[in-house]
């Protein structure tokens, strides 16, 4: 596990569950360096309080920034007038105001949208929208980088990110050295089983910043790493550089099949005792 800095995603779940500095030691003894928080304006007062509360306790954090609704970039129209980047930018805005010590890494998810969406629209919606980001964080000195998460195949709707190709595009169109991608293995996983997923190349290897870990039951995600589904072990030997490595793990799934704070701390251990 040298390569990898481990955190816990869905954080926000968890932390409403387990309030106390006792379960922020817990994980810092099971050997957890960050956890992730899904950040949006609606809750961000809040948010913002427990990321400061989590940094003064010396952990990392990354984000994962909301992605429904007007969070959608697919809504995005022309220049940065529009409703969804105005959100981006005011959240951004908001975020740069917390003092991290190091450049912050934001989780993103491409443009979604259902049939009869055409996916090459979508594409040059979502290049236009990161390119205009990449732009005020320059000017707005955002000490932030973003990843692109790779996205879970749905024969209703159209997606920018739902294969390696789709996020060594984006990567190739936008010119960004910092930009990179979040390598869900438990989408890619179920992608690779739809047929869908793409190719391991050496290129979109190198782009992997940070990792979404979640197993499956049956053909539900997001469950603890006790079903055995995802083989997370030969991807993760295929990653050549530092990356971050989250456990995705939904509080609600991990008490569907037992005590989730059990299981959260198993699937640490699986993990840590099987890297490879």
């Amino acid at each position: 596990m040298k390569k990898f800095s481990l955190g816990i995603g869905m954080f926000q779940q968890w932390f409403k569950a387990y309030p106390s500095l006792d379960f922020i030691n817990k994980l810092r003894n099971y050997g957890i360096e960050f956890v992730e928080f899904l950040v949006n304006l609606e809750d961000w007062e809040l948010r913002s309080r427990q990321i400061n509360m989590i940094l003064k306790e010396d952990f990392r954090i990354t984000l994962h920034l909301a992605f429904d609704g007007d969070y959608n970039s697919a809504f995005f129209k022309e220049d940065e007038t529009n409703k969804t980047f105005q959100i981006y930018k005011e959240l951004f805005n908001k975020i740069n105001t917390i003092t991290f010590k190091e450049s912050l890494l934001i989780n993103l998810h491409a443009a979604i949208l259902s049939h009869p969406a055409k996916k090459e629209e979508l594409f040059k919606i979502k290049i236009n929208f990161l390119s205009l980001l990449y732009k005020k964080k320059e000017k707005n000195n955002w000490n932030f980088n973003f990843a692109a998460e790779l996205l879970p195949f749905d024969s209703k709707k159209e997606k920018v990110g739902e294969t390696t190709e789709d996020l060594l595009r984006l990567s190739q169109e936008i010119k960004q050295d910092n930009f990179g991608f979040c390598w869900d293995l438990g989408h890619f996983h179920a992608n690779y089983l739809a047929g869908r997923n793409g190719k391991i190349t050496k290129s979109f290897l190198e782009k992997v910043k940070h990792i979404h870990l979640h197993d499956f039951k049956e053909k539900d995600d997001h469950f603890p790493l006790i079903f055995n589904q995802v083989p997370y072990r030969k991807y993760l030997n295929l990653i050549p550089n530092q990356a971050t490595l989250a456990l995705e793990i939904n509080y609600k799934n991990a008490s569907q099949v037992g005590d989730p704070l059990f299981l959260l701390f198993k699937s640490i251990e699986n993990l840590k005792d099987n890297p490879h």
